[in-house]
């Protein structure tokens, strides 16, 4: 194993505590394949080197993207110098049935393999690694577990916000997007009030409430996963003076997102959770959708018809 500290290569006869006193979490053997150091740099990549706030879902996302870069050709290549050395053990012990039993084993092997590969990690398995790792070391930085936005935190003066003015309003389906799209700052970047279906938190819900009252020119616009329920918002929000965009996401969005093939989302009839998406990947096509005025099932057409490989170039490379 990699130590995250010292860098050094820690061998498994040592102990699970490396020389510079560094104390593991994971041991390959019992929890999966997972390494201290694996784990670190999904939480980079999921938090895109400590720039953004990240929820569980995004982590687990993180995780199924690099379990799915293994290629078909990586995984044939790793058995060519290990069917060389059983090939040679093979012809010496079964001699003319040789070739056909190493053609059974190595197919069988790399099939088994290829099977895992086109299977996600286990998400179950992954949260209980994910708590075993916030147990001994803390919770990851800059991930989100819980709403925490009930009160007005100093880092993020409400008050500054009021000074800019409003442009719009945003409403999501679940208490965790509104702290993960605030702590990110895109309620300063979109100059818009963000609150949850529920009115979390307090104070920013009755402040819209006011403001939509006194205007009925601001728009309203809605974020929500691509479940049956976040496909029903829209029905639930009564403001019938306001022009109202629901914005999405819904399971054939997700569908069409190169960025989320990893998840193998199929089975579940691809609906999901909107925070799957990566956070700079959900930032962009939302400010991109929001300056159109259009859901993001539009956005997403118009970058396919551009050329830009949505999840490639335009999208995958933000986290």
């Amino acid at each position: 194993m990699l130590c995250p500290n010292c860098r050094s290569n820690h061998k498994k006869k040592y102990g699970t505590r490396c020389r510079c006193r560094y104390q593991f979490v994971f041991s390959p053997d019992r929890d999966k394949g997972m390494t201290d150091n694996k784990f670190l740099n999904l939480v980079k990549k999921a938090s895109a080197d400590g720039r953004y706030y990240f929820t569980f879902s995004q982590l687990y996302t993180a995780w199924c993207r690099v379990k799915g870069t293994i290629s078909l050709f990586t995984i044939v290549s790793r058995y060519i110098v290990l069917g060389f050395f059983a090939f040679a053990i093979l012809v010496k012990i079964f001699q003319e049935k040789s070739i056909l039993l190493f053609f059974f084993l190595l197919s069988g092997t790399v099939l088994i393999h290829v099977i895992a590969l086109r299977t996600p990690p286990n998400r179950e398995e992954f949260r209980k690694q994910v708590e075993k790792w916030s147990y001994a070391k803390g919770i990851p930085r800059k991930m989100l577990v819980k709403p925490s936005l009930h009160h007005p935190p100093p880092q993020f003066p409400e008050g500054d916000l009021y000074d800019y003015g409003v442009e719009r309003v945003i409403i999501v389906e679940r208490r965790l997007l509104v702290d993960l799209l605030v702590k990110n700052g895109f309620h300063t970047d979109q100059r818009a009030l963000i609150f949850s279906a529920d009115g979390y938190p307090s104070y920013i819900a009755e402040r819209a409430k006011i403001l939509l009252k006194a205007s009925s020119d601001l728009p309203i616009y809605l974020l929500h996963d691509a479940t049956e329920k976040g496909g029903a918002m829209k029905r639930k929000i009564n403001y019938p003076k306001h022009k109202v965009i629901d914005l999405g996401i819904f399971p054939e969005q997700i569908k069409n997102l190169p960025v989320l093939k990893p998840l193998r989302l199929k089975s579940q009839e691809h609906q999901a959770a909107l925070d799957v998406l990566p956070y700079a990947a959900l930032s962009a096509i939302g400010a991109a959708a929001i300056a159109a005025g259009v859901p993001f099932d539009e956005v997403l057409a118009s970058w396919r018809q551009e050329g830009n490989s949505v999840g490639d170039s335009s999208v995958s490379s933000y986290g």
